[in-house]
């Protein structure tokens, strides 16, 4: 159970009213806060995603972009690229 600590952060939300309405019974008949029913719900549907180093997420970008054509070798510092060529 998710207890209010001095880290969290203030946010809104808009929400219609009917899943307003439904959301704050469901809160009630299970004896929690409707914050903290939406903190239970978006940590149940957004998985925290393991922290990787800079190096394998460069390994990472380089696997999966190693099909793309080859660039031009002048591609990084020729400015015809930007703004000429579409």
């Amino acid at each position: 159970m998710c207890m209010i600590s001095p880290m969290m952060t203030r946010t809104q939300i808009l929400l219609p009213p009917d899943l307003l309405q439904t959301a704050r019974l469901y809160a009630a008949s299970n004896n929690l806060s409707l914050s903290e029913l939406i903190r239970r719900s978006v940590i149940a549907k957004i998985k925290p995603q393991k922290k990787i180093s800079v190096y394998e997420a460069f390994k990472r970008l380089a696997i999966k972009n190693r099909d793309l054509k080859k660039l031009p070798k002048d591609f990084a510092t020729n400015d015809k690229y930007l703004y000429i060529y579409p």
